[in-house]
């Protein structure tokens, strides 16, 4: 499984959502994480099936932010 762990990413912020989809912050695809405006959780993985990458996300009433690995 090497090449698909968690990416240590530098910036930490809001991440963007379309259509419900949590957005890929390295290559902007959709993943696999569907948020509501209900949605909330800590550390949740958020699988890019486009790039292969795994983003640890927190999400608080439905506003997605990536968190540090």
């Amino acid at each position: 499984m090497e090449g698909k762990v968690l990416r240590d990413q530098e910036k930490h912020g809001m991440m963007v959502t379309t259509g419900g989809r949590v957005r890929c912050p390295v290559c902007k695809g959709p993943t696999t994480l569907m948020v509501t405006p209900q949605t909330s959780g800590k550390n949740i993985p958020a699988y890019c099936r486009r790039c292969k990458t795994t983003t640890l996300v927190n999400i608080e009433h439905g506003q997605c932010s990536s968190s540090p690995c």
